[in-house]
């Protein structure tokens, strides 16, 4: 069991499984996951979310790459509500796809964090990260959706290849009950083969 403060370094190769996170951090003394070598989680024959966070704090995931996930309504990383302080630095996502995407409803992202009224989603940085193959279906490579602030998605690359149907690369959305993003920023990042950045409450550089 990771605690406040430890490192846990995953060794190269590809595991086909899911990551689970029970513990905290705190201020100054995060807990990380970190690659050493090229480290892959793969997605094959799964469905959910690779990597779930729910209501947990001061997490660092670095350099990991998440790929090969062919299902409906999932995820590589799933921040739920109460997720603060997380940093998503230098990873990869590549062939992250809907399987069976038909109407508004189908989605799978390579990230989404959603917020609830009455536990938001905070401080959040995706930073040098590189998403291709996404096939969001109806959904986003990257979705901010209701209570979320200050999430900030720097230096990081989306692209739209391979025939893969996506919607929006990167968008910040109203979630239910009417709450919505604030505070957040896109700065230094570039998108290819999308149809937009979307924006709530959002500001844009770069």
């Amino acid at each position: 069991k990771l605690s406040k403060g430890d490192t846990l370094i995953i060794l190269s190769g590809t595991y086909n499984e899911k990551l689970s996170i029970k513990s905290s951090g705190e201020s100054g003394n995060p807990i990380t996951i970190k690659a050493q070598g090229n480290v892959t989680i793969s997605g094959k024959n799964k469905s959910g979310a690779l990597l779930k966070i729910d209501n947990k704090k001061y997490i660092n995931i670095v350099g990991i790459k998440f790929a090969d996930m062919k299902a409906d309504e999932s995820q590589a990383i799933y921040l739920d509500s109460g997720t603060k302080h997380i940093i998503i630095s230098d990873c990869t996502f590549d062939n992250i796809k809907c399987k069976h995407p038909k109407n508004e409803e189908d989605g799978t992202q390579a990230i989404y964090a959603v917020g609830k009224s009455s536990k938001p989603v905070e401080d959040i940085r995706i930073e040098g990260c590189h998403l291709k193959n996404i096939g969001a279906g109806y959904s986003e490579a990257i979705s901010v959706e209701g209570n979320c602030k200050k999430v900030e998605i720097k230096n990081t690359k989306v692209e739209y290849t391979n025939g893969f149907k996506g919607n929006i690369a990167i968008c910040f959305c109203i979630g239910s009950g009417g709450t919505r993003p604030s505070n957040c920023l896109v700065s230094g990042c570039t998108v290819s083969g999308y149809d937009q950045i979307g924006r709530a409450s959002c500001r844009e550089r770069g």
